[in-house]
């Protein structure tokens, strides 16, 4: 999902202060779990939500792990968590405003 630039600057990012990416991370975790509310509420909600659910939550508890000790972790794992929480908020995103008309 991320160039390889992008991830770079990404990494330099958290190494100077980990503080701007992991709030726009757990802004996204809170959107696609707002989002899943809200399909949850129009019984649109897909069976694999189940599924999305465990991987956003495992995803932010692996990031803070990683943040926590970012001196000695490989903070491309931070980044392929970034990548899959992403990919869920475009997921359920697009799911909440399909049908809706404009």
């Amino acid at each position: 999902m991320f160039s390889q630039e992008r991830r770079e600057r990404l990494i330099a990012s958290l190494k100077k202060d980990p503080v701007p990416v992991s709030e726009v991370f757990f802004e996204t975790v809170a959107e696609v779990e707002g989002d899943m509310v809200m399909l949850d509420l129009d019984n649109r909600l897909p069976k694999e939500s189940d599924e999305d659910k465990i991987v956003v939550n495992k995803n932010a508890l692996s990031f803070i792990e990683i943040i926590k000790n970012i001196e000695t972790n490989d903070l491309n794992k931070a980044i392929d968590l970034m990548e899959e929480v992403f990919a869920l908020r475009d997921k359920y995103d697009s799911l909440r405003f399909q049908g809706v008309v404009a």
